[in-house]
């Protein structure tokens, strides 16, 4: 908690991606990134993740014909 990180999104994509979006625990909104390079800056806080026992992060892709994806990262102190 109080550490602030940076997540770098590497995405390879058929066609262009329009925009990133990032979730905590219980699918707290945490931000969105619409320009490459896809980087979100956080801190860490408690209310990051909702009080979950897990600390995830789910990204979520979306290109500019619609499409969208996801994935969820769980986040330990050795990744911080």
């Amino acid at each position: 908690v109080g550490e602030k990180i940076s997540i770098t999104s590497f995405i390879e994509s058929r066609y262009q991606i329009s925009q990133v979006d990032f979730f905590g625990g219980e699918g707290i909104y945490l931000g969105s990134v619409k320009k490459q390079p896809f980087v979100f800056h956080m801190e860490i806080t408690e209310n990051v993740f909702g009080g979950s026992e897990e600390n995830n992060i789910r990204i979520v892709v979306y290109d500019v014909v619609g499409n969208k994806t996801e994935k969820v990262f769980l986040l330990s102190e050795r990744s911080i």
